[in-house]
């Protein structure tokens, strides 16, 4: 047996503190899985001058979605903090080198910044549409969104095209909010439980406390899956349906489920949903949307409603570098970062200058073809003015580790853990809110960066300012903003809104909630209360919110001031309301005036507004619109949740009422008991 010497022997807890050593715990939210868990990370300062280093990771009890529950991925976060892949400061690709063949030197962060600022200011001035940005799981899309809304491209998009669109999608055009983070089941109240196909990543911590408690108090628990998960492995009864036919199931169970809705013991709506169906927000309508250095006239990704609201230009083709909201993928409520790659190699529908991809491995966002994707990211042209350039000819990667991604880059921004880093869990974005009322959270670094390591926050708050996009630059032609924090804390849906990124500890003393002026003490008073706030609304709001007048006024209060007023006369409904702010169209923090009018529906009008005109019929082509031919194929996207997020893909609130989708009276027999139906 080898011997260890005394530097690299593992620690033992019962050995006296080392002389000058300090120990210390800071609470900050989790990264290590889609739930986003209020963790404590312990700290261990050696006294020697090298600063604090992580001891474990532990959930935090005091956090109101985990209440202390931590998996084996949010420890493990400590194996990321110190991974030898991490990536340490800028490098550029080596000149007379090849990509794929990880040559690289360092270079300043001054110069990097110089090199993006010269080829985006280039390409903003001239044709934004060819920078194209595509990030990962990130968890901040109202940003990423801004930005390149800003910019003026419709080019953006997130890991939401290729994971669970089409089930979150589906049920937002339908009932007006999904599974995951934005509803669940109501299991305190419901007697059976049907689980319907639901990954084991899911909101996993808390549905498996929940599902703990439902079943010790007597609840039944049916898993309908092809597989038998985690989940199915501890129900009362595992349904191994065929795979392809849970659509025929739900058409059978329909009338069942629809009764259920934000009603006790059935399916809960989490705050900002229910939303309108579908919800306001639409992509650009086509080429008159892009201008040089001019922000889109609309968010780049949304809830197209008709034809009318696709991406495609007068010959019906596809505006946007995925062809997203195209003929071909009408409803990709979240973009199609897998097609990325492919299409800018093919020039299809037209070539691209830079494409920046953060944490967006090609190894996972490429429909696993890796091999293919690392061809045409090497492949140059062979013949004409272009002969031997790259045919996708500037890519930039930004992120934590080195990857197949990093090695095919000829610019890599090293990012932050995060741990070491400010961020948020926004209303405006993906929050973490409970059945009861909104709840947002934020990161706070409890380290910090390793080496020339910088956020990427920080990056596109930069690379804003250096830009003059509107919505980053003050009056005096400025910048508006110092960095990402000042930016949270300052950022105004509107000017006077009182709406920002974060709901809690707003006014300038800290003692409002939700709306309020801007707080230098934000970030503060956030790290002060476990990284995390909470709004616990009315017991009589919390049920049925897309009929609920009381929550609908209590929203409106809360969300935009230059909200639709309710409808009135004999049919007097209130519109499905939001509880976070949406940016209203237009340039961002800039009044654009009462939004545009659209007709109401009568008290006659059709539950769902026609987004079914953009699904292909046997009548083919000739019942589109005219002016949109069909530019390919019908197929659906095949994508992740379309996240709440982004202030800039929100639009003006929809003044056309929705009517309430009621459940039929039942006739009970003698002796029949009725069953609450909870449904995930």
């Amino acid at each position: 047996m080898n011997q260890v010497d005394d530097e690299r022997r593992l620690h033992d807890p019962t050995a006296p503190a080392l002389p000058g050593a300090s120990t210390s715990v800071k609470t900050t939210t989790c990264y290590m899985g889609a739930c986003r868990c209020g963790i404590k990370v312990h700290l261990r300062d050696a006294g020697k001058g090298d600063g604090p280093e992580v001891r474990y990771i532990e959930g935090n009890p005091e956090h109101p979605l985990n209440k202390g529950i931590l998996c084996a991925k949010g420890s493990a976060g400590i194996m990321k903090q110190y991974s030898p892949a991490r990536l340490t400061q800028p490098l550029r690709r080596k000149p007379g080198s090849e990509r794929g063949a990880g040559e690289f030197e360092p270079i300043s962060w001054d110069e990097t910044f110089q090199i993006l600022e010269d080829r985006l200011r280039q390409l903003r001035a001239t044709d934004p549409k060819q920078f194209a940005m595509f990030t990962g799981r990130d968890q901040m899309q109202a940003l990423t969104g801004l930005f390149a809304r800003q910019f003026g491209t419709p080019n953006y998009a997130a890991h939401g095209g290729f994971c669970s669109v089409n089930m979150a999608a589906g049920m937002i055009y339908t009932i007006g909010g999904s599974f995951w983070e934005f509803g669940g089941p109501d299991l305190a109240r419901a007697k059976v439980f049907y689980m319907i196909g639901t990954a084991e990543d899911h909101h996993s911590n808390p549905m498996k406390a929940a599902l703990a408690q439902f079943k010790r108090d007597g609840g039944r628990f049916v898993a309908i899956n092809p597989i038998c998960t985690g989940y199915a492995a501890i129900a009362d009864e595992w349904v191994p349906i065929k795979p392809g036919t849970d659509g025929a199931l739900m058409l059978a169970i329909l009338m069942s489920l629809l009764g259920t809705i934000d009603r006790p013991g059935g399916f809960r709506h989490k705050a900002p949903y229910p939303r309108a169906v579908p919800p306001n927000a639409r992509p650009p309508k086509g080429p008159a949307s892009i201008k040089p250095n001019t922000p889109l006239d609309a968010p780049p990704l949304g809830w197209p409603e008709s034809p009318e609201d696709l991406c495609v230009d007068a010959d019906g083709e596809p505006v946007r570098i995925d062809k997203g909201f195209s003929w071909e993928y009408p409803l990709s409520a979240h973009g199609l970062m897998h097609n990325v790659i492919t299409n800018a190699w093919r020039g299809d529908p037209y070539p691209i200058d830079t494409l920046l991809l953060f944490m967006a491995n090609m190894a996972w966002n490429s429909s696993m073809n890796t091999g293919e994707a690392r061809r045409m990211l090497a492949d140059k042209h062979g013949a004409g003015d272009r002969a031997g350039q790259y045919k996708i000819p500037f890519i930039v990667v930004c992120d934590t580790f080195q990857s197949e991604m990093t090695a095919f880059a000829d610019l890599i921004l090293p990012d932050t853990s995060y741990l070491e880093r400010h961020d948020v869990m926004s209303m405006l974005d993906r929050p973490i809110s409970e059945f009861d009322g909104p709840c947002d959270s934020v990161r706070v670094p409890v380290l910090p960066p390793l080496a020339q390591c910088k956020p990427f926050q920080e990056v596109l708050v930069e690379l804003a300012g250096r830009l003059k996009l509107p919505a980053f630059t003050a009056a005096d032609g400025g910048r508006k903003y110092t960095g990402y924090p000042d930016f949270i804390v300052r950022y105004e849906t509107a000017p006077g809104s009182g709406i920002g990124f974060l709901g809690g500890w707003r006014g300038a003393d800290g003692s409002q909630r939700l709306r309020g002026a801007p707080n230098p003490r934000q970030w503060e008073m956030y790290a002060a209360n476990n990284c995390v706030h909470h709004v616990v609304m009315k017991p009589e709001h919390q049920y049925m919110r897309n009929w609920n007048r009381g929550y609908m006024e209590w929203a409106q209060q809360m969300g935009p001031a230059d909200g639709p007023a309710p409808r009135q006369g004999p049919h007097r409904h209130p519109p499905v309301l939001r509880v976070h702010p949406e940016v209203p169209p237009g340039r961002a923090g800039q009044d654009p005036g009462p939004p545009a009018a659209r007709p109401a529906a009568g008290p006659g009008g059709a539950v769902l507004r026609p987004a079914a005109l953009l699904i292909p019929t046997a009548g083919g082509a000739g019942q589109r619109p005219r002016g949109l031919p069909a530019g390919g194929r019908h197929a659906a996207a095949d994508g992740d949740v379309p996240l709440l997020g982004q202030p800039e893909r929100l639009a003006s609130p929809d003044p056309c009422p929705q009517r309430a989708v009621r459940q039929p009276a039942h006739r009970q027999r003698p002796g029949h008991r009725r069953r609450r139906l909870a449904v995930g």
